[in-house]
């Protein structure tokens, strides 16, 4: 990293973080003012109104940072996810303020999702393979569109107690900034990586216990759709097939409530986009009575995944990582099924009582 690297890698921080920690103050006056607060009900944590609008002051401090600090000669794909964050921004803000169906969300963002495959596949992977075979590129851009909306609805479920989706999203955008480092990225993935962290990091004074803000949506699915970016970024220089582990590494939280989540709603026999309340942050609230200490704990689990992810790219632990990864996913699996079958039974008798 040159001395000039270093300067716009610092710059981009710096004025990312001051922008949304002086514009998430006037989020909170603009949301009370218009009344676009998240209302608590039986599901929800928090007991009082809370102003919506943080994720507004993250994208705006992400988009100035980028558009000024990022390398002009990848204009095709800046253009791209500036306005891939600017459409996801519009969608969840909507969404913030009336509450569209699940539905039509999904297909937002599998619409955005195919949208950015196509950009990275014409401007950005360098795969011959890829451009040789349109079964292959066909085959990609289903998994591509997949982990990427997968990604921005991991991030969006974790969205449910105060601080949360905000570590969950600074753990992982600085494990790609160490794997973008490493392999050079300075031009762009890294400035992306870094804009993203600042907004965040000024956001977080807000929204800790107790929160005076929440991101809602406009800020869950922003950081979800920027980090599935830096997954693919990541990816185009990577040395094995098998590096697709460390992303799952790094959001391994995030991505098992989700992985999780679905699976519990069909022994539920409910709707898969149905809300409710046994995310892993439902789940250790019952045991625990500080949402603090919860935030903590799930942060500290992601941390330790998030560090085995990078040595495992570092050091190309690659089969150790996915032997470790296959047997916690199945122990997790099974231990979590067995805890949903039960929960599942304790709500058939209740309801045979009423």
């Amino acid at each position: 990293m040159t001395i000039l690297d270093l300067t716009k890698v610092v710059s981009s921080f710096a004025m990312s973080s001051l922008l949304s920690l002086f514009l998430t103050p006037v989020m909170i006056l603009i949301a009370k003012k218009y009344s676009i607060v998240d209302k608590p009900n039986h599901r929800k944590m928090h007991k009082e109104n809370t102003p919506l609008l943080g994720g507004l002051a993250i994208y705006a401090a992400f988009v100035i940072t980028i558009a000024l600090f990022s390398y002009h000669g990848m204009k095709l794909v800046k253009i791209a996810v500036i306005l891939g964050a600017t459409l996801i921004e519009i969608l969840a803000l909507i969404d913030d303020v009336k509450n569209i169906s699940a539905k039509l969300r999904f297909g937002a963002m599998v619409l955005l999702a195919a949208a950015i495959y196509l950009t990275f596949y014409f401007s950005y992977f360098q795969w011959n393979i890829l451009h040789e075979s349109l079964l292959i590129s066909i085959a990609l851009g289903a998994v591509v569109i997949f982990w990427v909306t997968a990604i921005i609805n991991a991030i969006n479920f974790t969205d449910g107690i105060d601080g949360l989706s905000s570590y969950f999203s600074l753990i992982a955008l600085f494990g790609f900034s160490i794997i973008l480092s490493i392999q050079g990225r300075y031009e762009f993935g890294l400035i992306v990586s870094i804009a993203a962290i600042g907004g965040v990091i000024g956001f977080i004074p807000y929204n800790r216990h107790k929160a005076l803000i929440f991101m809602g949506d406009a800020g869950s699915m922003l950081l979800g759709f920027i980090i599935g970016i830096l997954s693919l970024v990541s990816t185009t220089k990577a040395e094995s097939v098998l590096y697709v582990i460390v992303p799952i590494y790094l959001l391994f939280v995030p991505l098992m409530d989700l992985i999780t989540s679905v699976i519990r709603r069909l022994i539920f026999r409910k709707p898969i986009f149905a809300a409710d309340k046994y995310h892993f942050h439902h789940l250790l609230s019952e045991k625990i009575d500080d949402s603090l200490i919860v935030v903590v704990i799930l942060a500290a689990i992601q941390v330790s995944f998030a560090f085995f992810g990078v040595m495992i790219y570092v050091y190309s632990l690659y089969i150790i990582g996915l032997t470790v990864l296959a047997v916690t996913v199945i122990v997790l699996l099974i231990l979590l099924c067995a805890r949903y079958t039960k929960i599942k039974k304790s709500l058939t008798e209740n309801n045979s009582l009423q």
